[in-house]
């Protein structure tokens, strides 16, 4: 199923310190594919919710209002939005959880993409405690759908970046986000 050079050597090295008797069988950075491909959207639509970083996903609230942009994912909006810090989320991880958690309990959605970086280690675990849903580690791919992505990323070199010409990007943490690829500009 997936090839070995999908990921990286030190990736597949950490890989088989953790699990050495078991074969990759996944593509690595599926969840990126399947967010650039718009597969996830089509698939759930009116049933996804969205846990990252606040910037980001307030960016994507305020991008869902442009019709150029819905009809780009193929969705009308995200049913919720899960906010966690978008620096230094692991300092508090008891809050963050008792926060999440409280934030999850009021939500809706029946599969839910994050990416959250190294605090999924904590808590994506503990998500189904405090709402029976599914949830996909979709990464950097949350970047994209705020429009963002640095388009190198793996499957993100046909990814649109939509972006408002109003909103204030000095706040966004671009990951490694360059300016690549195409883009369109919403007033």
């Amino acid at each position: 199923m997936g090839k070995l050079a999908d990921i990286k050597p030190y990736v597949r090295n950490m890989f088989y310190e953790l699990f050495p008797n078991r074969k990759i069988d996944f593509p690595a950075d599926y969840g990126h594919g399947l967010v650039a491909n718009k597969w996830f959207f089509k698939t759930f639509k009116g049933k996804i919710g969205l846990i990252g970083a606040k910037e980001k996903l307030q960016l994507i609230q305020e991008l869902l209002k442009h019709k150029d942009y819905r009809e780009y994912l193929g969705i009308d909006k995200f049913n919720d939005y899960i906010y966690i810090p978008q620096r230094f989320a692991c300092d508090d991880v008891r809050s963050l959880e008792k926060n999440i958690a409280k934030q999850l309990a009021n939500s809706s959605s029946d599969i839910f993409l994050l990416g959250i970086g190294h605090v999924k280690s904590a808590l994506l675990y503990k998500l189904k405690e405090y709402k029976r849903s599914i949830y996909v580690d979709v990464g950097g791919a949350i970047d994209a759908i705020a429009g963002v992505i640095n388009i190198t990323r793996m499957y993100m070199g046909n990814w649109t970046n939509f972006q408002i010409r109003s909103c204030d990007y000095s706040v966004i943490d671009f990951m490694r986000y360059i300016g690549w690829g195409k883009h369109i500009l919403l007033k």
